[in-house]
């Protein structure tokens, strides 16, 4: 993602915020299945949860483009 310090990160044209959010979605599943694959106690939480939230604002955005409806 790419911040920007004079405003929010998840602003922007819809598809920008799509890319981003595809992309973080991304880096977070190798994180997640790379600590799930190790011998190692680590947190499979935070990855998890990080993952649901990115696709529920894919899927937001999925529903808001393809509908026509402003949430």
């Amino acid at each position: 993602m790419v911040l920007n310090p004079d405003d929010y990160v998840l602003t922007g044209s819809p598809g920008q915020i799509t890319k981003n959010m595809a992309i973080f979605l991304g880096v977070w599943y190798f994180f997640f299945v790379t600590t799930y694959g190790v011998w190692v106690p680590s947190g499979l939480f935070l990855p998890g949860m990080l993952m649901g939230c990115s696709i529920g604002i894919l899927f937001l955005e999925l529903i808001t483009a393809g509908l026509g409806v402003n949430i």
